[in-house]
């Protein structure tokens, strides 16, 4: 790495500055839970997902690339809970530098959590309209889809045990 060049931009910032200190996520204790996530069907999740990508942006290649990654896992189970990271807490514990410096760096990951039907009383408040992601994730979707410019996506996820 030449240490004269900046680094690439940690993610799509949100258009108004953010007072609070951004959380790090840490993938040996990931926190799932009914106010940070939405509950579904599993019948229901590939539509889901696929709106929530939508709302972020990612063109259809890499929704449907998603989408089928972690479809596989997603099925063994009747009920899933869903969680997509801000990227402000993906970025504090896994950055990424990108030469040259993109325009834009879009960052989706999915924290997706089986749940026993024997739970599922304690997650059915969990409920997110897909478009209440996009703040969240904190995704600058105009510049995400502005095909003039350099941008960088990278999607991934993590199933929660």
């Amino acid at each position: 790495m030449n240490p004269a060049l900046p680094c690439s931009p940690a993610v799509s910032r949100p258009d108004s500055p953010v007072q609070e200190v951004a959380l790090t996520f840490d993938p040996s204790r990931p926190i799932i839970t009914p106010n940070n996530s939405t509950f579904l069907p599993f019948v229901r999740v590939t539509a889901y997902i696929d709106d929530v990508l939508l709302s972020l942006g990612p063109h259809t290649e890499a929704r449907c690339s998603f989408i089928t990654y972690r479809l596989p896992d997603l099925q063994q189970h009747k009920y899933i809970t869903l969680r997509f990271l801000p990227q402000s807490e993906y970025e504090a514990a896994a950055p990424m530098h990108v030469t040259p410096f993109p325009n834009v760096t879009t960052r989706v990951f999915m924290l997706p959590h089986g749940v026993e039907e024997s739970n599922v009383d304690e997650w059915r408040g969990a409920v997110k309209d897909v478009d209440e992601w996009k703040s969240i994730v904190g995704v600058d979707v105009q510049k995400a889809t502005d095909i003039s410019i350099f941008r960088v996506l990278e999607w991934g996820g993590m199933e929660v045990q």
